[in-house]
């Protein structure tokens, strides 16, 4: 961890308490964080309760937000990837002198080289708007869980986050030794992993749809575009 930039930490300094309690609804765990001495409270935007008409009644996890790319954990994920394309072992680290910033730009930039695509500035930045993430299981402790889920944000620039996942998912069909396949889901094209062949009965799809990034397992994406048929929100 000695390695890793005060910009990555500075959500971290902060005194947080936890509630937990059960009750009809089921079990809860509520929290709060106050910035520690010297940190200041980072603003934030109305959560869009219209999100939760969109994810099933019967969601496991829920969590909503605004401006997904700008937090600072998938920044640090998305650095640590491109470390790993241009074979840099010192993930998160930063030369002594160098401006962690300008650092992380060129890497970045590095990686862009390989891949065709800025990881920060084609994707991560793009990320903007609502955006909400929802996990279902049915039979999760039986023979055959049902696992569906689903990842959607809002993007800035819809046409080029588009052709990022294009690439993505040709990267992930090779890593992952899946079989790939595009279907057309409201004129437009969704990347599909079918991950069967690897022993895992997962399917992962990802795509741009009505201007939004959409990241679903299972049916989570159909579910997602086309509604539940009861919503968390009722």
């Amino acid at each position: 961890l000695a390695g890793v930039d005060e910009g990555t930490l500075a959500p971290l300094q902060a005194y947080t308490g936890f509630v937990t309690w059960a009750d009809s609804p089921g079990f809860r765990v509520d929290t709060l964080s106050v910035p520690a001495e010297g940190r200041e409270i980072v603003a934030a935007e109305p959560v869009d309760p219209a999100l939760a008409e969109q994810v099933s009644a019967e969601s496991l996890i829920y969590a909503s937000g605004t401006n997904l790319g700008a937090t600072p954990g998938l920044e640090a994920l998305g650095l640590a990837l491109a470390q790993s394309v241009v074979g840099d072992d010192a993930v998160g680290a930063t030369p002594e002198g160098d401006d962690p910033e300008a650092n992380a730009e060129q890497i970045f930039e590095e990686a862009e080289e390989q891949l065709g695509f800025n990881i920060k500035t084609d994707f991560i930045d793009q990320l903007v708007g609502p955006f909400v993430f929802a996990l279902t299981a049915d039979d999760l402790f039986g023979g055959e869980p049902v696992i569906d889920g689903v990842l959607a944000s809002g993007t800035d620039d819809p046409e080029v986050v588009s052709g990022v996942v294009d690439e993505i998912g040709g990267l992930l069909e090779q890593a992952l030794d899946a079989d790939g396949s595009t279907r057309d889901v409201e004129g437009s094209t969704v990347q599909v992993l079918d991950l069967s062949s690897t022993g895992l009965p997962i399917v992962l799809e990802l795509g741009v749809v009505n201007d939004q990034l959409i990241v679903g397992l299972g049916n989570g994406l159909d579910s997602f575009v086309s509604g539940p048929e009861e919503s968390l929100a009722e």
